[in-house]
């Protein structure tokens, strides 16, 4: 047998050998029990509906039936999630300000306009929105529901807001014409060379409401209220070419010929007597009266003639479409008013308001207000139109007789001005340019009313002063150094008369004094001007009316205040000076200056506090006390000195070493030097006499 045959029977023999002992073999498994055969499948269907239960429940954990938004709930862009219920209308109404509170930019092209959220109305609605936020992800199937909480529940809720429709349809008509260059155009009258021209209607484009009220929600809602374009629409006119045409046929009817408006003479009095020797009146009221009455008997009729070319001018046609459309064809007063200016003397005798006399014992008298004659320029724009349709192109001139005066004489009394209730006066060195500024602001004053309650501001009154209002350039502090401004020395009014207002017993609502103080004014007691601030602003709170009364002299400017207190009382506090500060020195370079001298150009002013006030003692015995603290800066005291004299960290140092003085100026230093000849030695023949 060959070595390869021995091989194959080996393996063939242990091929045949039984195996070696082991575990028992497997046998196949015996069938189930018919019981356990049921069991299995319903304990399948049993954990495969119990981890559905599960699942479910999760989901619902985090929805609205507990209260609470889900995890990633977002409303506006903001994370609001898991907050409950009362936590979240907190974070959105806190949410809703932030959005009133945040313009809106609206464009159309390169036109824009700035919104007010405010002013349209917005109101966001903290609790319908919390209930949306809730209720987001209950809706849908299973699996959407699954699918979302597998997600971790997020949720991005809209606000729920809400707008005016009026306010936002008021607004988009402001809008309009900015932002949009083709409006509707209903037609219209023009004059060319002379005659009534016509020009017809057309299209346009204006502002879709509706869509700009979504597109506004939209943003609003999500938070991302970023510029934003304005829809358009196409607007059609009201009006037709028929419209137009019949306005040009009245238009060119008007522009036939001249117009001419009279005025009738008075009418004469039922009895007439013989004329009487005029009875000789003294004083200025009698020179008034009979200025008046000559005024009257002056009167007589007037014609008024409007040209062609002053009716072509003031031509004008406007839409009308209620109740039927139409082109009104009208005259423009304000076109007229030059033609009626130039007989305003004859034509009109203005109405006189009644006005308070003051006497030189300061007692109060009325002026009584009297009733005038006007003539309306829109009233003569009605006339001449129903003129120019009559044959002779004539009519009557309308005047107003009985025109009211702005204060009537039962308004005066009613004001309750009775007597002088307080008066202060400063003065002032004659003739410098800020005299002239306070003359001017009491010119302005003089006789101002304030009523009883009402609230006063001398810059609202006075306004800016500039030099084409009277005022020049003064001296005036600004920021603490005298510099000259149009209108400096206006303080020194300010200061006499906030002192009348505080001896008065006013309220006095905004007053600062002064940084600096000036010894023409009361310490603590006075008040700076300035526009538009400081400003100097006092409350009527009395029954009866102020009346400001003002004075400027030469040297001196007083202001007076007549009215009725009620007898109130006032009794000035002012305390010690406190806090005292030396003025600090100011130096200014002049090397012509020997070193050890100095120039002082202004000697400066110590800086110091106070305390300041007033007691107002009412009639039945109350006091109100008011105290305020004055500061005043230390006024530097400026010296001129060689520059190696100016100290280190001041505005100027050098840091040059001064220079050494001569030689004989040593000797002098030394005492060796003398002004006597030296003496003459013993022997010398010039000692001798």
């Amino acid at each position: 047998m060959s070595e390869g045959d021995g091989e194959e029977a080996k393996a063939e023999g242990r091929r045949s050998e039984p195996p070696a002992p082991s575990r028992p073999p497997s046998r196949p498994p015996a069938p189930l029990a018919p019981w356990r055969r049921r069991w299995v499948p319903f304990a399948a269907t049993y954990l495969a509906g119990a981890a559905t239960a599960v699942l479910v429940v999760a989901i619902g954990a985090n929805a609205a039936g507990t209260g609470r938004l889900r995890d990633g709930t977002t409303i506006a862009g903001r994370p609001m999630g898991p907050l409950d219920a009362a936590d979240a209308q907190k974070a959105i109404a806190a949410l809703g300000a932030e959005l009133e509170a945040k313009p809106i930019t609206l464009f159309a092209g390169d036109r824009e306009v700035v919104l007010e959220p405010t002013k349209i109305g917005l109101k966001v609605d903290a609790p319908a929105t919390v209930e949306a936020a809730l209720a987001a992800g209950q809706g849908g199937s299973f699996f959407e529901a699954v699918a979302l909480w597998l997600r971790g529940g997020a949720r991005a809720v809209p606000l729920v807001v809400s707008l005016d429709d009026g306010a936002l349809e008021k607004l988009a008509a402001e809008w309009e014409p900015m932002l949009l260059d083709d409006a509707p155009f209903e037609g219209g009258v023009v004059v060319e060379a002379g005659r009534a021209v016509g020009q017809p209607p057309r299209a346009g484009s204006g502002i879709d409401r509706a869509a700009l009220k979504e597109r506004l929600i939209s943003a609003l809602s999500t938070g991302a209220a970023g510029p934003l374009e304005v829809p358009r629409r196409t607007v059609e006119p009201h009006l037709d070419a028929a419209a137009v045409e019949s306005a040009v046929a009245r238009a060119r009817e008007l522009l036939t010929g001249a117009v001419v408006l009279v005025r009738e003479a008075p009418a004469a009095p039922e009895k007439v007597e013989p004329p009487k020797e005029p009875r000789r009146k003294k004083g200025k009221r009698a020179r008034e009266a009979q200025r008046e009455e000559a005024a009257e008997a002056d009167a007589g009729p007037t014609e008024v003639r409007f040209d062609v070319e002053t009716l072509a001018a003031a031509l004008r046609a406007r839409p009308e479409l209620e109740p039927t459309p139409r082109l009104v064809v009208e005259l423009d007063a304000n076109a007229l008013t030059p033609t009626l200016e130039k007989l305003s003397k004859k034509l009109e005798d203005p109405a006189r308001d009644a006005r308070f006399e003051i006497d030189e014992r300061d007692r109060v008298t009325i002026i009584p207000a009297r009733t005038g004659t006007r003539v309306d320029p829109v009233k003569v724009a009605e006339a001449i139109l129903r003129a120019a349709a009559t044959p002779e192109r004539r009519g009557a001139l309308p005047v107003e007789h009985g025109a009211k005066p702005a204060l009537s004489t039962e308004d005066a009394q009613a004001l309750g001005i009775r007597q002088l209730v307080a008066q202060f006066t400063t003065h002032f060195p004659c003739c410098q340019p800020r005299v002239k500024n306070i003359k001017r602001i009491g010119e302005l004053m003089n006789g101002v009313i304030v009523k009883p309650g009402d609230r006063f501001s001398v810059n609202e009154w006075v306004g800016p002063r500039t030099a084409d209002r009277g005022f020049v350039l003064a001296p005036s502090i600004e920021d603490g150094e005298m510099v000259d401004t149009v209108g400096g020395g206006v303080s020194q009014f300010a200061t006499t008369l906030y002192n009348a207002i505080l001896d008065g017993g006013y309220a006095i609502v905004e007053r600062k004094p002064h940084s600096i103080w000036f010894s023409r004014y009361p310490m603590g007691h006075e008040a700076t001007l300035s526009f538009p601030k400081p400003d100097l602003v006092f409350r009527n709170d009395t029954t009866a009316g102020v009346l400001i009364v003002t004075e400027v002299g030469k040297t001196h400017v007083k202001v007076r205040l007549f009215g009725d207190n009620g007898g109130r009382r006032v009794e000035r506090k002012v305390s010690g000076r406190f806090s005292v500060k030396e003025p600090p020195n100011e130096y200014v370079a002049n090397d012509t200056l020997d070193p050890e001298e100095e120039d002082v150009k202004e000697g400066g002013q110590a800086g110091w506090s106070l305390d300041v006030g007033r007691v107002v003692i009412m009639p039945d015995g109350t006091r109100k006390e008011e105290e305020r603290r004055v500061r005043y800066r230390a006024r530097p005291r400026v010296v001129e000195v060689h520059s190696c004299k100016i100290p280190k960290d001041e505005k100027g140092h050098t840091g040059k070493k001064c220079p050494e003085p001569k030689e004989e100026e040593k000797e002098e230093d030394g005492g060796a030097a003398t002004d006597a000849p030296p003496p003459t030695p013993e022997g010398d023949p010039a000692a001798s006499p």
